[in-house]
């Protein structure tokens, strides 16, 4: 889709926009000064385009090519006021063409004798493939009414259904080819398509007859009308969400109307209940608690021990406005271990992106035991990866030893991984030995692989 904005007009191209270039539509579009409707025919006629529909404001023109057009072409004429253009009412029509090849294969032709062939043959139905609205079947007769010597070929519509067609059957050399309305159960063909002797010589060696059917068809035309509104209504919702969103969050700063305390350690945060319920189960679950033993419903308190100030409010801010800003890696492991306990998904969704993306020598470790800790199998999978393949570096982090002894399981299936990628040979790889410790003085060797950089 090729969309051109010139002086007072809009170009809308239904072809690629290649196609469109060639014909020259964009320059001379933009050498246009006025939205004068003489102009537009005129560029019609220059570029041998057939008027389709020409309105006040509107003109929409398409290549002259039987009945399908190579190209369509809608110009939306504009005003302006105060510097901001607005388009005004548009039509668009879409052709949906269907196209169909068929061989109709009748076997032992060649063999029957014309007393076997008194009458007509008809072929099973077919269709396009998932379009079985669109059904045609084709019907053979041996004796044309017209000339004994003859054969009959017909294409019938088996929907009931107004078409209109491009057609062509053929038997051996013998073609036909024609455009056609089809109404209703109508059928159409040639009375004398073919001699009879020369289909029986246009059979196949095994006396097969094959008829050759093709079909291209005009199946629907969808036609468009509105005003161009996509682009405002998206400026709109966003306009909408910012807002919103910038409303929740003044809540918050100015503590307006806030009827709950979050105690974190020596800090006091102020919060709304009916925020905090709809947002996250956990909350709703710790106020209702806290509401039943408190005989002042209109306020309450909350003490969180289990996450960081810093992270906690990043956590509330989430809440109110389903966003977070500037965070690395360091501070998403926190705010993900924080956002899996109070159940805020979307948060934890964002968090994992972070994580899955951020994965490196320094951090990989801590990622790879907090994805274990909440079965996170993705980033799970990618960490263990990750510290298998850069081991000689991994090793040296500071997690690594704590790690090593707390979940030795857990190493070994990282380097496990490694092992069974690489377990067909060696070739144009290092092959390091790493020998891990396992409590209760049980040991194992692991021979790691290393692609050389």
């Amino acid at each position: 889709m090729l969309d051109i904005r010139g002086s007072n007009c809009e170009l809308r191209c239904g072809g690629s926009g290649d196609l469109c270039e060639s014909h020259g539509l964009v320059s001379k579009l933009q050498q246009l000064q006025t939205n004068n409707r003489s102009q537009f025919e005129q560029l019609g006629s220059d570029l041998n385009f057939g008027t389709v529909a020409v309105a006040d404001r509107c003109l929409m023109a398409a290549k002259k090519n039987s009945i399908i057009p190579a190209l369509l072409i809608l110009i939306l004429f504009s005003w302006r006021v105060n510097g901001v253009t607005y388009s005004e009412t548009w039509s668009v029509t879409q052709f949906e063409v269907l196209n169909l090849k068929y061989a109709w294969m009748i076997n032992n032709f060649k063999s029957i004798t014309l007393n076997d062939l008194s009458d007509s043959i008809y072929s099973p139905e077919f269709w396009p493939s998932g379009n079985e609205d669109f059904k045609w079947r084709l019907k053979l007769s041996p004796e044309s009414s017209e000339d004994s010597t003859y054969m009959s070929l017909f294409l019938s519509h088996v929907n009931y259904d107004t078409v209109h067609v491009n057609y062509t059957l053929s038997i051996g050399s013998v073609k036909g080819e024609t455009s056609y309305t089809f109404e209703g159960f109508n059928g159409l063909g040639w009375e004398t398509f073919i001699e009879r002797n020369k289909a029986f010589n246009s059979c196949q060696p095994n006396g097969t007859l094959i008829i050759n059917c093709e079909i291209h068809a005009i199946s629907s035309i969808i036609e468009t009308s509105g005003m161009d509104t996509d682009h405002y209504a998206s400026i709109k919702n966003q306009t909408f969400e910012k807002k919103l969103s910038d409303e929740l969050v003044s809540l918050l700063d100015d503590e307006k109307y806030s009827d709950v305390t979050i105690t974190i350690e020596d800090n006091e945060i102020e919060a709304h209940k009916l925020i905090l319920a709809a947002r996250s189960p956990v909350f709703a679950s710790l106020l209702m608690e806290n509401d039943t033993g408190n005989n002042n419903e209109n306020s309450s308190s909350i003490e969180i021990t289990d996450v960081k100030p810093k992270v906690f409010r990043m956590l509330l801010r989430y809440i109110y406005t389903d966003k977070i800003d500037g965070v690395d890696s360091d501070v998403a492991k926190d705010l993900l271990v924080a956002a899996i306990k109070y159940d805020v998904e979307g948060l934890r969704e964002t968090c994992e992106e972070i994580l899955y993306n951020s994965i490196n020598v320094g951090n990989a470790i801590e990622i790879l035991d907090i994805a274990d800790q909440y079965n996170i199998t993705e980033l799970k999978s990618k960490a263990s990866k990750f510290v298998a393949k850069n081991a000689p570096n991994v090793i040296q982090s500071t997690g690594y030893k704590s790690l090593e002894r707390s979940k030795p399981s857990l190493m070994y299936q990282a380097f496990r991984t490694l092992v069974q990628e690489y377990r067909l040979g060696h070739g144009g790889l290092t092959v390091v030995e790493y020998k891990i410790v396992i409590p209760m003085e049980i040991s194992c060797k692991i021979w790691l692989t290393r692609i050389k950089q």
